[in-house]
């Protein structure tokens, strides 16, 4: 699995916000509703987040993001302090 740049903001916002809409991101991230649609139903199936009427929510805390989600998390960070 691997994400694009707007699927990482998307889930960024998602994280901030607590819930997003596809209006909202579409206008953002200067993309079609269509592509935001699309971005939030693969994000779906890969466990990321659960879909609502015009945007989405997340699944629950952070500890049941898949592994792939969490090890992405604050990977530059990381291997910052891998280096020292």
């Amino acid at each position: 699995m691997t994400l694009n740049e707007r699927q990482r903001e998307i889930l960024r916002e998602l994280e901030k916000h607590r819930q997003v809409r596809v209006t909202a991101l579409a206008e953002q991230l200067f993309a079609s509703e269509m592509t935001i649609r699309r971005d939030l139903e693969y994000l779906e199936n890969e466990g990321f987040l659960t879909r609502c009427h015009g945007g989405a929510v997340p699944l629950g805390n952070h500890l049941h993001y898949p592994i792939k989600y969490r090890m992405w998390i604050n990977a530059k960070e990381k291997k910052e302090l891998a280096l020292r």
